[in-house]
């Protein structure tokens, strides 16, 4: 009897999602099936930082909470160099059918990896010789390890390219769960931050390979139903991986840049007030960064070269946008007490927060964008957009920090956001002519 009415429940749900897709334009059932999962584990994911940072905040000064987030902004720039660009290229090639050998793929990020080790010893000597021991005691063990960072993660990836969200939402929440776990017991236990890089490094990596390993184990079995002959070689994936690391280099630097610039400029208490700030809006903008993941799929298999499909893409992304801004209008009004209440510590974060949650819906509507253009093979398109975003970036912090202080990457991160809108939409609009001009020249 619950199972039938848990059944027709289940069919009233469909029934209404599919209603509303002759207003949302949208395959609905898809994208709340499998958004669904991922929301949840993003929600986990959110929850879970949250709490860590509220922890970490209420127990270490300023100038060593700074320090310690400072760390956090450069290890991903290190860990670049284990190639995360396979990872998107996997998510592709798996959603268009191809096979893969997860493990042969993983062996190479790794060998790669190394570079970003040796570069993780040369930051530790330069701290070093600055006598900065701290810092460079953190960097030379984070040399080892640099290689496995987000290597295993690949297991997601493959899990996306073949449209099953629910396994890796599932795993990913596990993962955050028992990370956030270990980083409170930790922190109740000692306020070294060297203690505390190494936890976090040895919860992350430990959870994501044990899941790794029982995907590797189940593609396997799958696999032993594949003729060799049928198997993709991977020096495809691989190659195009390459080519989406390096637009993913200045990615990493888009999504650090604005706590090395407040550190270099501003100093380590000026980051610890602004990571404060920005905690808020960024778990607000994590919950819906399942959206990306679950697109990237049908943005493969779709052809918006079409002006007709271009038109009803947009519209709905014009929609989406405007829906989101219903966040920074509730969140804005409540953010001094919610603020004053869970950091009362730092209360000068309070402002700088209200304006940085009007940039949740820029946030999350360029994660779509950009999953289009990946999807669509733009390599040169997204290399040229992001060198944009930076200088803009850079440029507008540098010349209004001295007037604005930490407000100042309000203004850097709001115009940069909407220069990477702006050029992804223009580039997306001009596909149908380049391929029409680019026909015209093969006839000649």
């Amino acid at each position: 009897m619950t199972s039938l009415t848990a059944h027709k429940i289940k069919g009233k749900i469909i029934k209404f999602l599919r209603w509303s897709e002759k207003y949302t334009k949208t395959d609905m059932v898809y994208l709340i099936g499998g958004g669904s999962w991922l929301f949840g584990a993003q929600a986990v994911g959110a929850v879970s930082a949250f709490v860590v940072t509220v922890l970490l905040t209420s127990f270490l000064p300023k100038e060593t909470f700074g320090q310690y987030r400072f760390v956090l902004a450069v290890i991903p720039m290190l860990a670049i160099a284990a190639l995360p660009g396979i990872n998107t290229a996997t998510t592709r090639f798996v959603a268009q059918g191809a096979h893969i050998d997860l493990l042969a793929i993983t062996k190479v990020k790794i060998k790669w990896g190394l570079i970003g080790s040796l570069a993780s010893l040369l930051v530790a000597l330069y701290y070093f010789s600055q006598g900065n021991n701290l810092l460079a005691y953190i960097f030379g063990i984070s040399a080892l390890f640099i290689p496995f960072f987000e290597t295993f993660f690949i297991y997601s990836d493959y899990y996306k390219g073949k449209q099953n969200f629910k396994t890796p939402a599932i795993y990913e929440a596990i993962s955050r769960v028992i990370q956030a776990f270990l980083m409170v017991i930790v922190a109740l236990i000692t306020k070294n931050i060297l203690v505390l890089v190494s936890v976090f490094f040895i919860g992350q990596i430990t959870t994501r390979l044990f899941f790794f390993i029982r995907t590797l184990k189940s593609q396997t079995i799958k696999q032993d139903l594949i003729s060799k002959d049928e198997l993709n070689s991977q020096s495809e994936i691989i190659k195009y991986g390459k080519h989406l690391t390096l637009i993913g280099v200045l990615g990493v630097l888009y999504g650090s840049i604005d706590k090395l610039l407040i550190w270099h400029f501003l100093g380590s208490e000026a980051l610890a007030i602004y990571i404060v700030a920005f905690t808020i809006p960024t778990s607000l903008a994590l919950l819906f960064g399942f959206l990306p993941q679950v697109l990237l799929p049908k943005f493969t298999q779709k052809n918006y070269s079409e002006k007709s499909e271009q038109k009803k893409l947009f519209k709905k992304l014009s929609m989406f946008t405007g829906i989101m801004f219903i966040i920074p209008i509730i969140y804005i009004p409540l953010a001094p007490i919610i603020m004053s209440t869970i950091f009362p510590a730092y209360s000068t974060s309070i402002f700088i927060s209200q304006l940085l949650s009007l940039i949740i819906p820029l946030f999350v509507l360029v994660g779509i964008i950009w999953q289009l253009l990946i999807a669509r093979k733009r390599n040169s398109v997204m290399l040229f957009i992001i060198i944009a975003s930076l200088i803009t970036s850079i440029t507008a912090f540098i010349i209004l920090k001295d007037s604005l202080g930490i407000t100042a990457m309000f203004v850097s991160l709001g115009l940069s956001n909407l220069l990477i809108i702006l050029l992804s939409v223009f580039a997306l609009r001009s596909t149908k002519c380049l391929v029409k001009l680019l026909n015209q020249r093969n006839k000649l």
